[in-house]
């Protein structure tokens, strides 16, 4: 799973660019809710700044499947440059603007690993 990283609540001193886990889970973004389903499905979960590390993480991790997360823009060329690998994209819904505190519908992440992972 590829996240961006405004999915972070910008005034959290915790940043969870290099390591989901650094998240304390305070509930205020939807990073928390992302751990629980990391641990629930064993899944690996990253969080990119931009299109150039979403590219990288995919090149370094090899993934059989990526489950994206962005805004139509980003997500629109993203997958676009994406080869041999199935991709699933949910859009971000952005309350305050692009790039900053953007939300996402766990339902719809959940889903999306289930479609990948049920037989």
């Amino acid at each position: 799973i590829l996240i961006p990283h405004c999915i972070q609540n910008h005034n959290c001193k915790l940043k969870v660019t290099n390591d989901i886990d650094n998240c304390r889970k305070c509930g205020i973004c939807k990073i928390s809710d992302l751990q629980q389903l990391k641990e629930k499905y064993n899944t690996k979960i990253f969080v990119a700044t931009g299109g150039t590390l979403a590219r990288k993480i995919i090149v370094d991790n090899k993934p059989k499947a990526v489950i994206a997360v962005a805004c139509e823009r980003d997500l629109t060329s993203g997958v676009r440059e994406v080869n041999k690998i199935p991709v699933l994209g949910i859009f971000n819904s952005r309350p305050n603007g692009p790039c900053i505190d953007t939300n996402i519908k766990i339902n719809e992440v959940e889903d999306a690993i289930n479609f990948f992972t049920c037989k």
